[in-house]
């Protein structure tokens, strides 16, 4: 610890490396970011310690040997590093071992996640039913929202208006974090298609039947 205010070295090193993005990107809502489709390569080499050193170290270095360049500042750590000894290294360590453990979790994940038939995809599966949906031909008047413009009273008709290419922009930007509730708003589209049909277009049932009968079974994939 440090004698000025009893915070173990390590917190305060954990402090400054918060700073920058997660190392191991962790999305919330999903136990398996690789297998639900948020990470598609596979995860970065853990760091060893004296990368955590650098990294902490960097901006202190760079305010100490104003005008040093990259290559006289990364000799500079180096020689520091060399020069610590084994007790004041042994936080960045610590930091290396546990990074190296997550590590291996993360394969672990990336493994499971390409197992065949292993675990259902749920976020991919979404991806996969909207797909199916929006590229029938028969998905056309479903794509945008409907124009306010050409029909002003359409919001007094349906309480939750939704279609499938404001469900696309949610699901690309992940805001679904479970297959339900993309469900959810798919249902929505079913619901108030009634409505749509003769609301907002004259094309005839039969056509329309088709696609309907789509959003329904694509639903109950979920």
């Amino acid at each position: 610890m440090d004698a000025d205010d009893g915070i173990p070295k390590i917190e305060k090193i954990r402090k400054i490396l918060k700073k920058e993005e997660p190392y191991y990107p962790i999305f919330e809502g999903s136990d398996n970011p690789y297998r639900d489709g948020y990470l598609t390569h596979p995860p970065k080499k853990p760091r060893v310690s004296f990368i955590f050193f650098q990294s902490a170290y960097r901006l202190q270095h760079q305010k100490k040997y104003k005008g040093a360049s990259q290559s006289e500042l990364m000799t500079l750590m180096k020689d520091t590093w060399h020069s610590m000894s084994v007790e004041d290294q042994a936080p960045y360590i610590q930091l290396a071992t546990e990074e190296a453990k997550q590590f291996d979790k993360e394969r672990i994940m990336m493994e499971k996640a390409q197992r065949p038939n292993e675990l259902w995809q749920p976020i991919r599966r979404c991806k996969m039913v909207l797909d199916r949906l929006t590229s029938d031909s028969y998905s056309n008047i479903f794509l945008e929202p409907v124009s306010l413009d050409d029909f002003p009273d359409y919001e007094e008709m349906i309480d939750q208006p939704m279609d499938l290419g404001t469900i696309r922009k949610k699901l690309n930007t992940r805001k679904y974090q479970a297959p339900e509730i993309f469900a959810r708003d798919m249902r929505k589209v079913s619901l108030n298609f009634h409505i749509d049909r003769f609301y907002v277009t004259l094309i005839p049932n039969d056509y329309l039947n088709h696609f309907y009968n789509l959003i329904i079974a694509g639903v109950e994939q979920l």
